[in-house]
């Protein structure tokens, strides 16, 4: 059973392509790395492979009895360190840390950053996890990324 979050979906168009965006915060972080990628900040980004910039959208999972069996982070970005996967979220389900730990074992050099729009009711044991499993996490890109770039981003 599939939950549902009450995304919306955004179709915009970035860096001259039309893409529809699963959620307003995927099309806000969009935003926010077209002023990076402006600025110098970052040399290039791509969502989930869809402007044609990703070397490796898709990452599959050997060995899995259980979902999920592949992964496709939000965002891939390269930067002066080399690239990274950001990924999105609103909230934190099992099912995800299952795939963050996967990343991290099967994929050992990739940098997974999450990315919270506001800071999640976590426990203490997740949260270890998560800092454990990706290279950065993110805990309030409200206050964080989005109260920094107001008026500069469509909201």
């Amino acid at each position: 059973m599939r939950r549902q979050f009450n995304n919306q979906r955004v179709t915009a168009t970035v860096s001259g392509t039309v893409v529809t965006f699963k959620s307003r915060f995927e099309w806000r972080y969009a935003q926010y790395l077209v002023i990076l990628k402006a600025n110098g900040v970052i040399y290039d980004w791509d969502y989930e492979g869809k402007l044609g910039r990703c070397p490796k959208a898709i990452f599959y999972f050997e060995n899995v009895k259980t979902a999920p069996v592949q992964y496709t982070p939000d965002f891939w970005i390269k930067n002066k360190d080399g690239e990274e996967y950001h990924e999105t979220k609103g909230y934190l389900l099992g099912p995800d840390i299952t795939k963050y730990k996967r990343l991290y074992n099967q994929y050992e050099y990739v940098k997974l950053v999450l990315v919270f729009m506001q800071k999640p009711k976590i426990s203490v044991i997740r949260k270890g996890k998560l800092n454990r499993y990706c290279y950065r996490v993110i805990w309030n890109a409200r206050t964080e990324i989005f109260s920094k770039i107001k008026g500069m981003i469509e909201w």
